[in-house]
C-alpha cells in the first residue's frame, strides 16, 4: 500500500508542479530541495472476524508537507489532501475514500533559518488484493 499511496501523489499534477518527485517514506533527505513531502504509516490495523482478517484496512497516514515558506507548507498540504481523498485503484491496491484527521503547523528552527511544516493525519481507507 505504501509505494502505491507514493505513487498517486507523484502522478498528481499539482503535487508534481509543487515538489516534483519529493515524496519519501519516513525521511526527508537531507539539504534536499523545498516544498517536499513525506509520508509516515502511523498505524495500520488488520481488523479481524472469527472468519479471519477483514479485507478493507484503515491505515493512518502522517502526511508532512515541508516549504521554505508558510504558505508553500499550506499549499501543497491541500493538494496532498485532494490527491488521496478520493477513491482510486493503484496496481492491486483499492483505495477508498479517504478521510483528514486533523492537521497542525509545525514549524522548524534551522540552521538555515526558519523551515515551515504542515503535518495532515489521514485515515487511508484500502483493500488489497490478492
Amino acid at each position: 500500500m505504501q509505494e502505491q499511496l507514493r505513487s498517486r501523489l507523484l502522478a498528481d499534477g499539482t503535487i508534481a508542479a509543487l515538489v516534483g518527485t519529493r515524496v519519501d517514506w519516513s525521511v526527508r533527505p537531507q539539504a534536499s530541495l523545498l516544498p517536499a513531502i513525506t509520508l509516515q504509516m502511523i498505524s495500520e490495523p488488520r481488523p479481524a472476524t472469527m472468519a479471519g482478517t477483514m479485507d478493507t484496512r484503515e491505515a493512518r497516514v502522517q502526511v508532512d508537507v515541508w516549504g521554505k515558506t508558510y504558505s508553500d507548507a499550506r499549499l501543497g498540504a491541500r493538494a496532498a489532501i485532494n490527491a488521496l481523498e478520493p477513491e482510486a485503484t493503484v496496481g492491486p491496491v483499492h483505495f477508498l475514500r479517504s478521510f483528514v484527521d486533523g492537521d497542525r503547523d509545525m514549524p522548524e528552527d534551522t540552521e538555515l533559518g526558519v523551515v515551515f511544516r504542515v503535518s495532515v493525519d489521514l485515515k487511508v481507507n484500502h483493500t488489497v488484493s490478492a
